[in-house]
């Protein structure tokens, strides 16, 4: 991911930087790693939608993700901080809804 960009129209959302390793699976005693448990809760769960408007944007995803990943890589004696990189032609992230529809916890 060395100098990744994203091109026109892509969003980039990884769950590390170039210099850092993800918490690989087993790592948590459960299935996936780190970024993908926290995307599938904020995401499918519904749980980063902060403004519960039913929607989850990038902008949302982004800030529920980052600081939960962190949190348990540091558990792990880790490092692991997630990325989003925005292409020029997207709308504001904080207007680009990733999932609709959802209900709130």
């Amino acid at each position: 991911m060395k100098g990744a960009r994203a091109v026109v129209r892509t969003v980039l959302f990884a769950g590390v930087t170039s210099a850092e390793g993800a918490l690989a699976t087993g790592d948590e005693g459960g299935g996936g790693g780190a970024f993908t448990r926290f995307v599938i809760d904020g995401l499918g769960f519904g749980r980063a939608d902060t403004n519960a408007d039913g929607r989850v944007t990038v902008s949302e995803l982004s800030g529920w993700v980052t600081p939960r990943v962190g949190r348990a890589a540091r558990a792990g004696g880790k490092t692991q901080t997630p990325v989003t990189v925005v292409g020029p032609a997207v709308l504001p992230v904080e207007k680009l809804a990733i999932a609709s529809g959802l209900e709130s916890p």
